[in-house]
């Protein structure tokens, strides 16, 4: 199955980007990124990382000892058959979690992409399914602050809005304004929802950042930490 794109939050889809202070977008002039780094929560050690592919996977590294890894992500030649549409890729991402494009635009046509949201560690038959995220709450907040990894074989700015809807949520409006390098581009996925008397409020956006997160945790992991 491929594992490029999927993340479900609250039994419901709850997953892409920003409001508050935790914003963090990356300068235009920031290179593209080459690694993935970070430690796996609640796994035994040893053991494979992998970037998965349609069939195979892209990219794979070892686990150490104390769950950490660095993955050397894969490079033009690797993805061949595997890259589209850099808008279709993004829209394939974000209609897992119920969003559908309002007015979304990509400056160049012609760029072609793949967007990575979960890695696989595996260790002989057990394999966990992750993705790195952090989690904050108070009483009446939640804030997930994720990351995904686009690549694009050519420069391009994705800007607009998309509207996703969360089950028993009602919708809300996600911004996009990202001005993807070509090579692989790190995205930052902030949600913030607060409730309270007044109803509640939910909002999102997606940039691209260079602040990691090196958390990597199942969606077991992360229900469990937002309740």
């Amino acid at each position: 199955m491929n594992k490029l794109v999927g993340l479900t939050l609250l039994g419901v889809s709850l997953t892409l980007a920003s409001c508050g202070n935790n914003s963090i977008e990356a300068p235009k002039n920031a290179p593209a990124e080459s690694k993935i780094s970070g430690q796996v929560q609640t796994w035994g050690g040893g053991g494979t990382v992998n970037l998965n592919g349609t069939l195979l996977p892209l990219a794979t590294a070892p686990i150490d000892a104390a769950n950490n890894f660095t993955l050397t992500l894969p490079q033009a030649t690797a993805l061949a058959g595997e890259a589209r549409s850099v808008t279709a890729t993004l829209l394939s991402g974000l209609s897992q979690f119920g969003c559908v494009n309002t007015s979304l635009t990509n400056s160049n046509a012609a760029a072609q992409g793949l967007l990575a949201f979960t890695l696989q560690a595996k260790n002989g038959s057990a394999t966990k399914d992750l993705f790195a995220a952090a989690v904050s709450k108070t009483l009446t907040t939640r804030t997930v602050d994720a990351r995904a990894w686009l690549y694009v074989d050519q420069e391009t700015t994705l800007s607009g809005t998309v509207t996703c809807t969360l089950a028993g949520q009602g919708s809300f409006p996600v911004t996009v304004s990202v001005n993807a390098v070509p090579g692989w581009n790190m995205l930052q996925f902030y949600v913030y929802g607060s409730f309270g008397f007044s109803g509640r409020s939910i909002t999102g956006k997606v940039i691209r950042t260079t602040a990691p997160v090196n958390t990597w945790i199942s969606m077991d992991e992360l229900n469990a930490q937002i309740q």
